[in-house]
Formats: C-alpha cells, sequence, structure tokens
C-alpha cells in the first residue's frame, strides 16, 4: 500500500474522531486533532492535513447551506428552508445567511455542489444570455 493511500485511510479516520454526536464537525476536536498532528514528522503531515481539509470541507457541505439575500429578511426564508430539508432528510441543516445587494430582490442558495436562486440579477442574466 502507498503512502499517499495510507494517508487517505489515516485522513478518514481523523475526520471520524473530529464528528460530533450528530455527525456535524466539531471545532474543538479539529484543534486537538492538530495539536497532535504537530508531532508528526512534517513531511508525512502536510499531505495528511491536505487530504483531512478536504475531507472536513466536504463533510461541512453536506449540512450547511449559504443563503445570500437582497433583503434582510432571512428569518422567514431560512425556517422555511430548515423545515423542507428537516422533513425530506433525517438530519438538521446550518443556514449561514448575508445580504447581498447585488441579488436586486430575491434569494441564493447553495447547499452543497447545488445552488437554487430566484433573483432579479439571475432573471437579467438570463434575459441577457437568450437575447445575445
Amino acid at each position: 500500500m502507498s503512502s499517499y493511500s495510507k494517508n487517505i485511510k489515516f485522513a478518514k479516520v481523523l475526520l471520524n474522531e473530529s464528528l460530533d454526536k450528530e455527525g456535524k464537525v466539531d471545532k474543538s476536536k479539529v484543534v486537538e486533532i492538530l495539536d497532535e498532528l504537530k508531532i508528526v514528522s512534517r513531511s508525512r503531515t502536510i499531505s495528511i492535513l491536505k487530504i483531512f481539509l478536504s475531507l472536513v470541507s466536504r463533510k461541512i457541505n453536506t449540512y450547511e447551506a449559504k443563503l445570500n439575500l437582497a433583503y434582510a429578511d432571512e428569518e422567514l426564508i431560512a425556517k422555511s428552508i430548515k423545515n423542507k430539508h428537516n422533513d425530506s432528510n433525517n438530519s438538521s441543516i446550518d443556514i449561514i445567511s448575508t445580504q447581498d445587494e447585488s441579488l436586486i430582490s430575491g434569494f441564493r442558495l447553495q447547499v452543497g455542489d447545488d445552488v437554487y436562486e430566484d433573483s432579479i440579477l439571475n432573471r437579467i442574466n438570463r434575459l441577457k444570455k437568450s437575447l445575445s
């Protein structure tokens, strides 16, 4: 078995150790793991850290949604998204919302690799493309 595949296996074990009871990444556990990795030889640590970072990022994307809104009334939309997601899945979702005035009106929601957008900006861009 190559050292790279050993590092992948080790990084997967580290990811499992960094999860809480709900299966979400626990920041304090990640910090503990990183402190322990300081002891391992530097050349091996860099490869493990790159793989671990990638795995943690992918895991966070499975339960975290990024919501951009044109206006500041995010509670109603966020609550609706949480309810819809919790009805269809057994896991809960965390919503990180920000205000984005470039949207003019509407929203942009990213859950993992999926993007849902209903905004005036998106409609204008689609209209531009269809007229080109």
